[in-house]
């Protein structure tokens, strides 16, 4: 299975989207419907000579999740780095 080739188009009023084989370059299309399915779930469908081809399940939920994932990691460190160490609190240990 190959990634699909980016360089898509749309028809609106024909209710197909042009797509090129990642793996041959053949163009062709799919309906409209089939491609948001397609882009939504990541299941392979194939061109006309049977290659497969597959769009990455990365969503832009998957994307939005991440940078949020990012900014809380970057917030944590953030926080960690301005609280005090206890070393700082308390001074260096002292022998009983």
């Amino acid at each position: 299975m190959t990634l699909v080739d980016a360089r898509e188009q749309s028809c609106d009023d024909c209710g197909l989207v042009s797509l090129h084989c990642a793996s041959c370059a053949i163009e062709f299309g799919i309906t409209t419907e089939l491609y948001y399915i397609r882009k939504n779930d990541g299941a392979t469908f194939h061109c006309p000579n049977g290659h497969s081809n597959i769009y990455s399940a990365d969503t832009g939920a998957d994307r939005k999740a991440a940078h949020k994932i990012e900014m809380l990691e970057a917030e944590l460190a953030e926080s960690k780095a301005s609280q005090p160490s206890i070393k700082n609190l308390f001074g260096k240990k002292s022998k009983v």
